[in-house]
């Protein structure tokens, strides 16, 4: 089980993030303002690795133990699962659509976003096999 507890100001930047992404989704007319959402990702990560609080504080550590916490099950989709699904596919689908708003590329952004989908809620359900 997970010892560590999340760090309190990154579980509530993340909380932001993650408002922010999905307030991005609700503006389809301003693709940058999206890839800033979805590129305001990596200082916060950055941050959260090289200060190393000995708390949960990156966005992966405390997604998993939000989930493990929540959810006794370890199959897509079942318990609190589904709204880690959820919580992906939000994600997944604002890169999907900036990719594709950038490129050009209908196959790119759908591979790019279903890809990051597959990966992230297989690494957050089970990082100790999926690292």
């Amino acid at each position: 089980m997970i010892a560590k507890l999340p760090h309190p100001v990154f579980a509530a930047l993340w909380g932001v993030w993650l408002a922010l992404v999905m307030t991005a989704l609700a503006m389809p007319a301003r693709p940058l303002f999206g890839l800033i959402v979805l590129l305001a990702f990596l200082p916060i990560e950055g941050v959260a690795v090289v200060l190393n609080t000995g708390a949960r504080d990156t966005l992966s550590e405390i997604t998993t133990w939000v989930f493990r916490h929540l959810s006794k099950h370890e199959r897509p989709g079942r318990g609190w699962n589904a709204l880690l699904l959820i919580m992906l596919l939000v994600i997944v689908y604002l890169l999907g659509r900036t990719v594709l708003h950038y490129s050009g590329s209908r196959f790119l952004g759908l591979g790019m976003g279903g890809l990051t989908a597959v990966w992230l809620h297989d690494h957050f359900l089970r990082p100790d096999l999926h690292g």
